[in-house]
């Protein structure tokens, strides 16, 4: 079998579900695979030789008669996807691209704040509709879909009837290495997430007001975005704040934070259901203490108390989990080490790639 691969950019959607799992594929020599970062003049010869072509996220006309031509010469499509491309926050600078109508919001004073306004700001609505039909008939197109949760399985069966679900799994030979740990009584509390995430941080934030009352030894740490502007109520004397880095380096940055809990707070909305537990599998890999709101990935995927503290979107909640957790030490190291021994057994790359080899063998009818 030969697959070839799509991964056109650097970020974690391509890297975690089409770079990674066929360069882990190759080295097990369970197929020929080859990734394609930017097409050049081998790229013809590669697809033509392939039996599978991966890719995933593409939304165009001219992507959708690339297909159908690879499909004449007999090839198979695997078409992936990890996100509800129908209903992406408003506060996500993805709205810019897959929105299809304007946003407002009332401000104190009565009057509207336009948050997407055709037109403005690169924002056309009509442009983005037709990249919605684009989409649609891409994933009708394709001989298989795949996806990382039951709920997003939903969403895109209603346009193709093979859909299978391929769980994120990162890799632990990676990560998987001794945190080499903080000194002193600091208790460190990670939390990641862009800009789409704010309406998440929102649920969060007034919790971790109240645990910087609480605790003088505790410290914020922040990688993504930062929430200055919008939460200016925090102490931002004893927060850190650290920009994203290329996804490759991504496991080496959250391993030198030396952090002991990491925050998953998810508003519940159609779109955060479909998400995956990647932010608790990332942590629990450095054997952090978990707390997450007890809905949605979170909820399918962590016990509560023993992988983890799952609690409901309420400041109170909230405070009494990361109480608990930054005044036992040892209650904290148990939910971590809890937690990696599950993410290591069901989120792992290792294992995934046999996940990866059913679905290309039965695109190709092939007995597993």
């Amino acid at each position: 079998m030969q697959i070839v691969g799509f991964a056109q950019e650097r970020g974690a959607c391509t890297t975690l579900r089409i770079k990674q799992p066929l360069e882990r594929i190759a080295e097990l020599q369970l197929a020929k695979a080859h990734i394609i970062a930017a097409a050049d003049a081998n790229t013809e010869s590669l697809v033509r030789d392939s039996d599978v072509v991966f890719l995933g996220r593409a939304a165009s006309d001219h992507v959708l008669d690339v297909i159908k031509r690879v499909q004449m010469f007999g090839k198979k499509v695997v078409f992936d996807l990890d996100d509800n491309m129908f209903d992406v926050s408003v506060f996500s600078p993805h709205y810019k691209d897959l929105g299809a109508m304007n946003v407002d919001f009332d401000d104190p004073s009565g009057s509207k704040i336009d948050v997407w306004r055709d037109g403005a700001g690169g924002f056309d609505v009509r442009r983005n509709r037709g990249l919605r039909k684009s989409f649609i008939r891409l994933v009708r197109q394709a001989d298989c879909v795949t996806v990382t949760t039951e709920p997003l399985r939903k969403v895109y069966s209603r346009f193709n009837a093979n859909v299978k679900i391929v769980p994120n799994a990162i890799n632990f030979r990676v990560w998987d290495k001794q945190n080499i740990g903080w000194l002193g009584d600091e208790v460190r509390i990670l939390y990641t997430g862009a800009a789409n995430h704010f309406e998440d941080w929102l649920f969060v934030y007034p919790g971790l007001e109240e645990i910087q009352k609480k605790y003088k030894n505790v410290t914020i740490v922040l990688i993504g975005t930062d929430w200055r502007q919008a939460t200016t109520t925090l102490d931002y004397s004893r927060i850190e704040v650290h920009r994203w880095v290329d996804f490759e380096a991504y496991p080496h940055l959250m391993k030198s934070l030396c952090c002991h809990i990491g925050l998953a707070p998810i508003r519940p909305s159609d779109f955060n259901d479909c998400r995956s537990e990647l932010k608790w599998v990332e942590y629990s890999a450095l054997k952090m203490a978990t707390v997450a709101t007890n809905w949605g990935p979170y909820k399918r995927s962590m016990k509560d108390k023993v992988t983890g503290l799952l609690a409901e979107n309420d400041k109170d909640e909230w405070v009494k989990a990361l109480s608990e957790l930054i005044e036992n030490k040892e209650y904290r190291e148990t939910l971590g080490n809890n937690a990696y021994q599950d993410c290591k057994k069901n989120f792992n790359l290792d294992y995934a790639v046999d996940q990866w080899m059913n679905v290309f063998s039965d695109v190709l009818g092939i007995k597993s």
